[in-house]
């Protein structure tokens, strides 16, 4: 059997390396807004509830400080600003806040070509919570659509296949970088960022946490967002895994499984399921060492949605 090395972590082959998402670093601009609220020309990309905001790093808007220049790009001149959720307060009664529940802005930007069937896809961007914002918000994320999607403003879109946030973006001061692998259905043509709901009876106010700030005025959640990319890519199993702590071909990660999509599944030579994954996981763990003694030759199946898209051995040699 042909001895395969591979670095103990993810392994793609990135043998493309285009970006499929048509200006996503916001650079091509047809036109800058010349007041506050005004929403400028930004080349592939579209506001899709007519927001009255879009304002990013070339708007000379003062009113909505927390919006303009409040941050350094990640990388070139511009990125985009979007919210997610408002907040309105009462200087007549001090205590008393409510949130602008028909609040939200969502941004979707066209892909240069439709994502392939059962390909896989290295989904990034980078994203920044403004210091002025007094919440933080894990329903930010994204999802692809076949076609331009135009909703009311107080809609808010259900997507169980929406990728978010899901944790607490407290860090007012640096960019973070965010990775999602998908497996394409076929169809995409179009990406949309925004506030996502996995179910409609899903309560999407319970998760919010105050950012710590001294403004006390009507505010809201605002991130900015910069550097989206959609790279086709490939992964690689490796044949051969030599367990000895050596650091070379220990094992691998199983970053490109998210939720429900994904299921990466190993049997012994019997037929007994001994791993099986969702999740963002290495193989093999302690549960699949404890199960196996010596050499042992294993077998895995990968699927989406049922799916069967490679199976094929693993030589595990136990050192």
């Amino acid at each position: 059997m042909k001895l395969v090395h591979f670095l103990p972590f993810l392994f793609y082959l990135n043998t493309f390396s285009q970006n499929l998402m048509i200006n996503g670093d916001f650079e091509i601009l047809d036109s800058c807004p010349d007041i506050c609220c005004s929403v400028f020309g930004l080349n592939t990309w579209r506001y899709c509830n007519d927001s009255p905001f879009g304002i990013e790093v070339c708007t000379p808007c003062n009113n909505y400080s927390f919006a303009d220049q409040i941050q350094t790009p990640k990388s070139g001149q511009t990125f985009i600003g979007m919210y997610t959720e408002g907040l309105s307060y009462n200087w007549w009664e001090p205590q008393q806040t409510w949130h602008w529940e028909n609040g939200g802005e969502y941004l979707e930007g066209k892909i240069s070509q439709t994502l392939k069937e059962d390909s896989l896809y290295k989904v990034s961007y980078s994203i920044n919570l403004s210091d002025l914002s007094y919440f933080t918000d894990p329903y930010f994320g994204f999802a692809f659509y076949e076609n331009q999607n135009s909703f009311p403003w107080d809609e808010k879109p259900v997507n169980p296949d929406a990728f978010r946030l899901n944790f607490e973006l407290n860090d007012t001061a640096n960019w973070v970088d965010v990775v999602e692998y998908y497996y394409g259905k076929g169809f995409e043509n179009y990406i949309m960022f925004g506030r996502y709901l996995y179910d409609p009876s899903e309560a999407d106010d319970e998760f919010k946490s105050i950012v710590p700030n001294s403004l006390i005025w009507d505010t809201l959640t605002y991130y900015h967002l910069d550097d989206v990319k959609i790279i086709p890519t490939h992964f690689v199993v490796p044949n051969v895994i030599t367990v000895n702590n050596d650091h070379i071909n220990d094992g691998f990660s199983l970053e490109f499984l998210h939720k429900e999509n994904l299921e990466f599944i190993v049997l012994n030579r019997w037929g007994n399921v001994i791993f099986e994954s969702k999740d963002e996981t290495y193989f093999p763990n302690e549960n699949v060492m404890n199960q196996i003694s010596g050499d042992v030759t294993l077998f895995y199946i990968l699927k989406s949605d049922k799916k069967i898209l490679k199976q094929d051995f693993i030589y595990v040699i136990k050192e």
